[in-house]
């Protein structure tokens, strides 16, 4: 099995997204994951979510995902930008590396993971 830091960007982001999933399923229903939830199914409605992946400068992402919320979980939808995503973010590729060699600290403490994104995203939904 490969190291964290030898996996490809599409291998880490699946992974990465494996772990969030968990955090945020074991966690729904503690503040402010339930909050969360809710609002992203709210503003989501099965809408698409387009990820950027950044080494060192946030304007330069490297790879693109295009994700959906669905039922309170993130879904590949594909490799690559979508164009009519409802949202667009970005996420340091050394956040997922870390999520993704530590899952169980991740999975165990939700407030580690970095979804400020989301959180601001979502703020005038709840």
């Amino acid at each position: 099995m490969p190291q964290v830091d030898e996996l490809a960007t599409d291998a880490l982001f699946t992974q990465y997204l494996h772990v969030v999933n968990r955090s945020l399923g074991m966690n729904r229903h503690l503040t402010p994951y339930k909050q969360i939830l809710k609002a992203g199914e709210t503003f989501f409605d099965e809408g698409t979510v387009a990820v950027g992946i950044y080494k060192d400068d946030l304007s330069k992402a490297h790879d693109w995902f295009t994700v959906e919320f669905d039922d309170g979980t993130f879904a590949l939808e594909q490799h690559g930008k979508s164009d009519d995503a409802d949202l667009v973010c970005k996420v340091k590729e050394s956040h997922l590396h870390e999520v993704v060699e530590n899952p169980r600290e991740y999975v165990e403490k939700p407030y580690k993971l970095d979804l400020d994104w989301l959180k601001r995203t979502l703020r005038w939904v709840n």
